[in-house]
């Protein structure tokens, strides 16, 4: 029973994948997507919604949206660093509770590493 279950949800999940891909590859028909295109000297015949998706990010990116800079970064894998800090911070946090000498001397070599890593 439970081996069903969980291929049934692997199949939606592929399934849900599947459709969302195939959106995505549908050709631009909106004439603001249209639009879009030419603003990028990209023939609308030849793009696709994913593309009119990610000139639109770049747009707002263009505007000053940080969010949309910070999702441009984070496709492009240039958020890595941050990333890796983030990862590091938790490990360290981890190491800390669960060698617990002492909770200042813990705080403070957390604190030092840290402070290095920035």
């Amino acid at each position: 029973m439970e081996n069903e279950r969980k291929g049934l949800f692997g199949r939606r999940r592929r399934s849900f994948k599947q459709k969302l891909q195939g959106l995505l590859d549908m050709p631009v028909v909106t004439e603001d997507d249209a639009l879009l295109c030419g603003a990028f000297g990209v023939d609308p015949g030849e793009s696709d919604l994913a593309l009119a998706i990610l000139m639109g990010l770049c747009m707002k990116a263009k505007k000053g949206d940080v969010s949309a800079v910070k999702e441009i970064r984070s496709i492009l894998g240039k958020d890595k660093a941050a990333d890796d800090l983030r990862l590091k911070r938790q490990a360290l946090k981890m190491k800390a509770q669960k060698n617990r000498p002492d909770d200042g001397e813990a705080l403070a070599a957390l604190s030092m590493l840290l402070e290095e890593e920035e």
